[in-house]
């Protein structure tokens, strides 16, 4: 477990194929997923990525966010 404070423009350097239970504390934080899907996250919201190659997915965001992080 961990709390990530994202600086403005972060976005993952690649495809994470680990698995991850992602709440965001502040902010917005995007999700895409390698299939073209988007979900944006907002405070108070969660998103579960699967510990796969089948769902590879990375994150970026546009502010500041504080993202709490189960890996």
């Amino acid at each position: 477990m961990r709390v990530v404070d994202c600086s403005p423009g972060f976005r993952s350097d690649h495809w994470c194929l680990r698995g991850h239970v992602l709440y965001v504390l502040d902010g917005e934080f995007a999700v895409a997923l390698k299939d073209g899907r988007t979900f944006l996250l907002k405070a108070g919201t969660s998103f579960q990525a699967g510990d796969d190659d089948v769902h590879p997915h990375l994150g970026s965001n546009a502010g500041e966010e504080r993202v709490f992080i189960v890996d």
